[in-house]
C-alpha cells in the first residue's frame, strides 16, 4: 500500500549534487584559467550509497523509518480488512435487504472505500514528510563530511561514483567519508 521511496528521493538528490558538481567542473575548466594555473584539479569520488548502508546513524533512521512504515501499512491493512470483510458480509446479505437499507448500506461501503484511499493517500504523504525531517539533516550532515575529508586530503572537487565512467580507486573518498561519519 504505501511505497517506500527512500532510494528514488536519494538518488534524485544525488543527481542534483551530480550536476551542480558538474557545472562547476565546467566553471573552472572554462571560466577560470587563472585558478587551473594556480591549484592542480584532484578530483575524487564518493559513493553516497555504501556510506548510507554502512554508516551508523543511517542504519538507525532507516530502523527508525521502517517501524514507522510498518506501524502505518499494519494500520492501513486492518481498515482495510475489516472493509471487506463489511463488504463481503453486504453481499451476502444484499437480496435478502430491503431495497432502500441495501442503497444506504452499498453507499455507506463506497464512502467508507473513498475514506480509506484518501487515508492511505494521507498516510504516505504523512510518511515522505518524516522521512524527509529525518533525511535531510544526514544528507547535510554528509556533505559537510564529504567537504572536510576532501578539504584534509587535498581535493578540489568530490563527484558522486555514478556519475563517473572510470574512477581510480585510489582517488574513491568512501572509506574515509564513512570512518568520519562513524566518529562523530
Amino acid at each position: 500500500m504505501i511505497f517506500v521511496g527512500g532510494m528514488f528521493m536519494l538518488s534524485h538528490r544525488i543527481h542534483q549534487i551530480n550536476l551542480i558538481a558538474l557545472f562547476g567542473i565546467i566553471l573552472i575548466g572554462f571560466a577560470a584559467p587563472n585558478v587551473r594555473a594556480q591549484q592542480p584539479l584532484k578530483i575524487g569520488f564518493v559513493e553516497l550509497s555504501e556510506v548510507f548502508d554502512k554508516g551508523a546513524k543511517f542504519k538507525q533512521t532507516r530502523n527508525e523509518l521502517k517501524q514507522i512504515l510498518g506501524e502505518k501499512r499494519d494500520k492501513l491493512q486492518q481498515l482495510a480488512r475489516n472493509f471487506l470483510e463489511d463488504r463481503e458480509k453486504f453481499v451476502l446479505q444484499q437480496e435478502l435487504l430491503p431495497a432502500d437499507t441495501a442503497r444506504e448500506r452499498a453507499q455507506n461501503l463506497k464512502e467508507r472505500g473513498d475514506q480509506l484511499k484518501e487515508l492511505e493517500m494521507t498516510e504516505q504523504v504523512d510518511f515522505e514528510k518524516i522521512k524527509q525531517e529525518k533525511i535531510d539533516p544526514l544528507i547535510k550532515e554528509i556533505i559537510t563530511v564529504v567537504e572536510a575529508v576532501a578539504k584534509d586530503e587535498g581535493y578540489t572537487m568530490v563527484l558522486h561514483k555514478s556519475s563517473l565512467l572510470y574512477g581510480h580507486p585510489q582517488f574513491d573518498l568512501t572509506a574515509k567519508v564513512i570512518e568520519r561519519i562513524n566518529k562523530n
